[in-house]
């Protein structure tokens, strides 16, 4: 737990072993701790992981997580409303989506738009409109007819959420929120397509035309188009991928302070550590307990 929840080094938690417990224990004994209640939680977490591929609804994303000798790791988040799954990975791409989600994932998922998730054909998608208003902010950033188109597709998007969050709130119905809808779909529609076409032209204070990556952002988001409505229309779904980047942010933390991990028991360690810990607390388990359950299960 010192290691996995609390992200303390081996030292550390030797350290602490001894100041606080009197528990005089070598940093490889530390080590070997870790390693034994990763392997006696292996089935608790693959158990785990078969729930999420098989659940209605998850939250998907994914996060450099440094270096496993001289394999660069990602680690993935698949997150429910009960339970977190992580994967670390030496990749990015449409086999490691495959085994954090499964082969056939047919569920709803909300996503950002990296390419690997479009695979799933028989998934119900919702783009997150969070990563999707940076984007807007950063074209608002860039001045000129990217910024004008940025900055009104920015307020296009604000009217939107308020919207999401008056029917939240049961201020109006499904109904009320599909009619409100249409009138910003249209006009998001309008900007990123004017977005798209306009040809950058001339250099300087005489530059006419929109930026690459503006162009480039727009057409995805209209190649996109109905991942990105969703939610509007559809029960359980929402508009923003927020669970999985609440979930996944405790993880970049621990990479702050690890730099990775140095072998392939290190990896299975912080999967399965922050699978347990992300679990435990959306289905209020004490961790302390569990992990000590499986343990002794294990002897």
């Amino acid at each position: 737990i010192l290691g996995g929840r609390f992200r303390m080094t081996r030292r550390e938690t030797r350290a602490i072993a001894k100041d606080l417990f009197g528990v005089r224990i070598s940093v490889g004994s530390v080590q070997a701790c870790c390693e034994a209640v990763s392997a006696a939680t292996a089935t608790t977490t693959e158990t785990i992981h078969a729930e999420v591929k098989n659940a209605a609804s998850v939250y998907a994303d994914e996060t450099g997580f440094g270096r496993c000798g001289k394999d660069r790791m990602w680690l993935w988040v698949a997150a429910t409303e009960d339970a977190e799954v992580f994967r670390l990975l030496s990749g990015r791409g449409r086999d490691q989506a495959k085994d954090l989600l499964g082969e056939d994932f047919s569920g709803i998922l909300h996503r950002d738009r990296w390419k690997p998730y479009e695979q799933f054909e028989d998934a119900m998608h919702q783009l997150c409109h969070s990563h999707i208003r940076r984007d807007f902010q950063a074209m608002l950033e860039s001045g000129g007819e990217t910024g004008t188109q940025g900055a009104m597709l920015k307020l296009a998007s604000d009217r939107a959420f308020h919207l999401w969050h008056q029917f939240e709130r049961e201020e109006i119905d499904r109904q009320e929120l599909i009619r409100a809808m249409k009138p910003i779909q249209a006009d998001i529609r309008k900007r990123l397509q004017r977005l798209r076409d306009a040809v950058r032209q001339g250099s300087g204070a005489f530059t006419v035309g929109t930026t690459k990556k503006a162009r480039g952002t727009a057409g995805d988001l209209l190649r996109q188009w109905e991942a990105l409505w969703t939610y509007v229309e559809t029960e359980g779904v929402v508009p923003t991928n927020n669970k999985a980047e609440r979930a996944i942010r405790k993880a970049v933390i621990w990479r702050k302070g690890s730099f990775g991990a140095e072998s392939d028991e290190g990896c299975r360690f912080v999967e399965r550590m922050l699978t347990l810990v992300g679990t435990a607390a959306r289905r209020s388990i004490d961790l302390l307990d569990w992990l000590t359950q499986a343990v002794q299960a294990n002897i």
